[in-house]
């Protein structure tokens, strides 16, 4: 799903307000439940931003040659990994590789 939200609703997504970002992208787009949960659940997820407990996914290009510092500030953090996989991705020239790395955020942050 490609990034939806407007600058207004990934903010309140960022500080764990998600009823609230549901209820503004939903006012904005006229889209039922179902379709607001999704974008700002896909955003906090893609973003890092999931709820205490809650799993997110942090998106790596190969080209990022520091992941692995980032990767383990996660986990220093608190975060526990939870495993790692590839993806093709279609850029312009070509297809690149990166990297999906799960986490699950601790409980209480």
């Amino acid at each position: 799903m490609p990034d939806v939200l407007t600058e207004e609703e990934k903010a309140v997504a960022r500080v764990g307000k998600k009823l609230e970002a549901i209820k503004l992208f939903r006012a904005r787009t006229g889209s039922n439940l179902t379709i607001a949960k999704e974008a700002v659940e896909v955003f906090q997820r893609e973003h890092g931003y999931a709820e205490p407990g809650g799993e997110y996914v942090r998106r790596f290009g190969t080209f990022n040659c520091r992941f692995e510092d980032e990767i383990n500030a996660e986990i220093e953090a608190g975060s526990k990994f939870l495993g790692v996989h590839s993806i093709q991705v279609q850029k312009i020239g070509g297809t690149d590789t990166e990297l999906l790395v799960h986490f699950q955020r601790p409980c209480g942050r």
